[in-house]
């Protein structure tokens, strides 16, 4: 399936990529504490993040930069 998209779609869309993933890289304490504030409001649910939590979100920004390059590459 191909998804045609302006050079300012594709930008933005590889400007989320990248920016997500730098948060997960940079500050997964932050978002794992984020998580357990909007858990506790929304869901009314206790969120203990595990021993290997950080590295886990660290994983996924992995996962969004790889997505960013893969993207870039495919656009150029």
């Amino acid at each position: 399936m191909d998804l045609d998209l302006t050079r300012t779609e594709s930008w933005l869309g590889r400007l989320f990529l990248l920016g997500n993933g730098l948060v997960h890289l940079l500050a997964p304490g932050l978002l794992l504490w984020l998580a357990s504030v909007g858990y506790d409001r929304a869901l009314d649910v206790r969120f203990e993040a595990g021993d290997d939590s950080k590295r886990r979100v660290r994983l996924v920004g992995a996962g969004f930069l790889a997505a960013a390059a893969l993207v870039r590459r495919r656009r150029d």
